[in-house]
């Protein structure tokens, strides 16, 4: 009796155990901010900013921060968590300001193609144009190169305001 018994034993743990397998795999590859890759790695640059995207735990958020280089040294501006948002269905973000006359961004995120991310967002601070809706653009050029576009909403339309190219350097340690 011992021998059928331990058999089902050993059959239901590589069972179990493939079960599992599956199921990360699956997870993986059904991540909703997967898109999000092509930001990984390294910094993105301008002439006067400096921001890095990094992964947070498990690959279930995005995680950034912007510096703005101010003569020899970079000041922390910004940053802003990207997550699923599995009862909205949607990614969404949230995002703190210092210096910029925004205390914090609610982002609504989704990818228009793998190399088109569009934000809606609404800004709340010091400024007067608080909690209207605002609209941005990460558009890749290439690997090592993205678009950044604001737009202004006249209307309901939105109309590119001004863009910046960003580009993709080595990633330095900030003190």
């Amino acid at each position: 009796m011992k021998a059928p018994l331990t058999f089902l034993l050993l059959l239901f743990s590589l069972i179990s155990t493939e079960v599992f397998a599956q199921q990360t795999t699956s997870d993986s590859t059904s991540n909703p901010l997967q898109p999000f890759e092509f930001l990984i790695g390294g910094a993105w640059t301008t002439s006067s900013t400096y921001q890095v995207y990094e992964w947070g735990l498990a690959k279930k958020s995005v995680n950034a921060k912007l510096y703005f280089i101010e003569a020899d040294t970079m000041r922390l501006a910004g940053d802003i968590t990207w997550f699923w948002h599995p009862g909205n269905n949607q990614i969404i973000g949230f995002g703190t300001a210092d210096g910029m006359g925004v205390d914090v961004f609610d982002y609504n995120t989704r990818f228009e193609t793998p190399t088109r991310m569009i934000n809606l967002f609404k800004a709340y601070g010091e400024r007067d144009a608080n909690s209207e809706l605002q609209m941005e653009t990460l558009e890749f050029i290439n690997e090592d190169e993205y678009l950044w576009t604001y737009y202004n909403f006249i209307g309901d339309e939105a109309s590119p305001a001004y863009s910046k190219v960003f580009k993709r350097s080595e990633k330095i340690p900030i003190r």
